[in-house]
């Protein structure tokens, strides 16, 4: 089992979907529990472009003013869904797993940027999970750090921390340790805040089910936020051995020539820049990166966010059908992915 906990600011922004459609592929996920969508509704066209073999049940929350909104998918291929919860700030999903028949509950946060509203988003969380009967993971952006280890200045609210910890605390929750990430938020500056404000806490019942379950944070790019991906530990499922034509492949001049090789190029140079960005996010935890180090890497997301950009706009010019309208798409084939 792996799911993924992923604070995307805005699905709607241009070449946000492609990213979040190979975050889904390259991590086999199971789970897809996205945050800030900024989107009130998804249309099955808007969901066919990140799950374009239908394999996911969905469930969304709606947008609060001009932010938020959440997204949480389950691979039913994997998983029955027993039945859906959702709140202001959570969205919540009941399953079994079909392989060993072990029922769990998932719950993704968004918590609150206005911190007038922290107190509100913890007496939620603390009547939702402590209602829950089922062992439980809840994971997501929780706006809130728990120490001076969680943030790279000092301008820290004391209380706020504690009362954050003692919610947690009170809950019978622990939090399980990421690796590849000291901070999962950044500013986005030359000079950057950076917090850990993405989390995954678990219920002791839910460690005796996956007693080897890890967390490791991935790259950010195009978000302001690392995605995180919870392992259970179990065998990852083998890739399908199945080829999926694009008939888009055929408007290619040179078709001929590179044939089902089509995006190899592409994807072969996305590969190294996030190398490439990898080893500065490595260099920044470690002894910090200095003003050039933070434009180059902002460079080089910018060079991925705009690889993906390219690829979303020549399938929509060259495609025989329609595909997308105002950025929305409404075919399968086109995302079609050997999972």
């Amino acid at each position: 089992m792996r799911a993924g906990f992923y604070n995307i600011r805005d699905y709607g922004r241009p070449a946000r979907r492609t990213q979040i459609k190979e975050f889904i592929t390259r991590q086999h996920l199971d789970f897809v529990a996205l945050q800030e969508t900024m989107k009130s509704s998804f249309s099955p066209a808007d969901l066919r472009v990140i799950d374009p073999l239908s394999k996911f049940a969905w469930h969304h929350s709606l947008v609060m003013g001009h932010s938020g909104g959440m997204l949480l998918g389950v691979n039913e291929d994997s998983f029955d869904v027993l039945g859906w919860g959702s709140g202001a700030f959570f969205l919540r999903v009941d399953v079994r797993q079909l392989d060993t028949s072990k029922e769990w509950s998932l719950f993704v946060v968004y918590g609150p940027a206005d911190h007038r509203k922290s107190g509100y988003f913890l007496a939620e969380l603390s009547h939702a999970v402590g209602a829950c009967p089922l062992p439980l993971v809840v994971g997501g952006d929780f706006n809130l750090i728990r120490g001076s280890e969680d943030k790279n200045n000092d301008n820290i609210d004391w209380p706020r921390v504690h009362r954050f910890n003692d919610c947690i605390a009170n809950l019978g929750l622990w939090e399980i340790c990421r690796t590849t990430a000291l901070y999962t938020w950044t500013n986005r500056q030359l000079d950057p805040f950076r917090c850990m404000l993405d989390r995954v806490f678990l219920t002791t019942e839910w460690e005796t089910l996956f007693p080897l379950c890890s967390l490791v944070a991935d790259t950010i790019i195009g978000s302001d936020h690392s995605p995180l991906i919870l392992s259970s530990g179990e065998e990852l499922r083998k890739r399908s051995p199945y080829f999926f034509f694009e008939k888009g492949w055929m408007e290619r001049p040179n078709f001929g020539e590179i044939g089902a090789n089509l995006g190899k190029e592409n994807r072969e140079l996305k590969a190294e820049i996030q190398s490439q960005i990898q080893a500065l996010d490595s260099e920044a935890d470690s002894s910090g990166l200095n003003g050039e180090g933070w434009a180059l890497r902002y460079h080089l997301e910018g060079q991925l966010t705009h690889i993906s950009k390219v690829e979303e706009e020549y399938w929509r010019q060259h495609s025989r059908v329609n595909w997308l309208t105002e950025g929305d798409a409404n075919t399968a084939f086109f995302h079609a992915f050997a999972m």
